[in-house]
């Protein structure tokens, strides 16, 4: 900047003194041809050669309160998420998403019994994606990188800014698919239209195994839309495990309504149905949730969630959140006979920037 200052002032200094018309054109030439090479350096370093650079993300602090036997309360977890999107070349775009997060869970071995406790709270920073797409037309994209599966709604749109739940749905939470993959994917749409084919692995897991599928979708109108998906993923016994679903959004007016079923060839299903009200900064929501990795096998850990919340949106996708959350499990008494349904409160603080 005092380089650019001290030739600025340098030059019409020099302008200023020019004794004939020819003087100050050249001056100007000279002038313009600093600016322009300052320019460029600039722009060097501040975008790194991309031809559009956006920067964002979002932040969310979270506190909890749990009905249970053990003194059960946290503020929980701060999260942060860094996005680093643009464009390099026209039709090349890239993705990167950072987490970074300070959180504190429930101690696996009680989480399904009344003793439940938190654990200590770990420091976790890890890559969610990264990717780049080529667009060749609407009708067809090339993406690859590490990826969000395609199945469902919640998994797409997963981002806490935007779900009404200070939680995701308990299939995902409960590993029923694949939530990531490292791989390609095409999609596009034409008209109302959109599809996508997916395959890759999944890197979460020991032996990275193959992960791939399908999604078709249509739109009725503006946010309204029914989709159909289908999830492989090779097992340790080279078999496959392969999940259908069907998700449905519709936005009318003030209300909303989501639903998503899946089932496996495992005979594992999962579901929710989450209908919500908007009036004016308020969003007040419903959902009953449901997952359960395999129906004859283990039904200790099996359980419905009910949750009932409130959103209240500052502005745009900057809102807080306060849900109550009822756990109802099948086998009523743990190994010690106690109760282990329970209950909880969540606050949630969530910001885009």
């Amino acid at each position: 900047m005092k380089a650019f200052l001290f030739s600025t002032l340098f030059l019409i200094s020099v302008n200023l003194h020019a004794t004939s018309v020819e003087d100050r054109l050249l001056v100007l030439e000279e002038e313009i041809s600093i600016l322009k090479g300052q320019v460029n350096e600039s722009k060097k370093i501040g975008i790194l050669n991309s031809k559009r650079l956006n920067l964002g993300g979002y932040f969310i602090f979270q506190a909890e309160s749990i009905n249970s036997n053990q003194s059960a309360n946290s503020f929980r977890k701060i999260e942060t998420e860094l996005i680093i999107s643009g464009e390099l070349i026209d039709r090349w775009t890239y993705f990167n998403e950072v987490e970074i997060e300070h959180e504190s869970g429930l101690d696996k071995a009680t989480k399904h019994t009344a003793d439940r406790f938190y654990t200590k709270h770990q420091d976790i920073i890890k890559l969610e994606r990264a990717w780049i797409n080529y667009e060749k037309s609407d009708l067809v994209n090339i993406k690859a990188g590490l990826m969000f599966s395609p199945i469902g709604y919640m998994n797409r749109t997963h981002y806490k800014p935007v779900i009404l739940g200070t939680d995701r749905a308990l299939f995902l939470r409960n590993n029923m698919i694949s939530r990531t993959f490292s791989g390609t994917s095409i999609w596009g749409r034409s008209k109302r239209l959109l599809y996508e084919v997916y395959g890759g692995s999944n890197p979460t897991v020991d032996e990275t195994p193959f992960v791939g599928g399908a999604r078709l979708e249509y739109e009725f109108a503006y946010k309204k839309h029914i989709a159909f998906s289908n999830h492989n993923t090779r097992r340790a016994d080279k078999k496959y495990t392969t999940v259908n679903a069907i998700d449905i959004h519709s936005e009318w007016k003030n209300f909303n309504l989501t639903i998503e079923y899946l089932k496996d060839n495992l005979e594992g299903e999962g579901y929710y149905i989450e209908p919500s009200y908007r009036q004016g900064s308020w969003q007040f929501f419903y959902r009953y949730d449901f997952a359960d990795i395999d129906v004859d096998v283990d039904q200790d850990d099996d359980y419905h969630r009910q949750i009932l919340g409130v959103n209240h949106l500052i502005s745009g996708n900057k809102r807080l959140k306060l849900d109550y959350q009822l756990y109802d499990y099948k086998i009523k008494k743990d190994s010690n006979n106690k109760n282990k349904d329970f209950s909880k409160i969540t606050f949630e603080l969530a910001f885009t920037f």
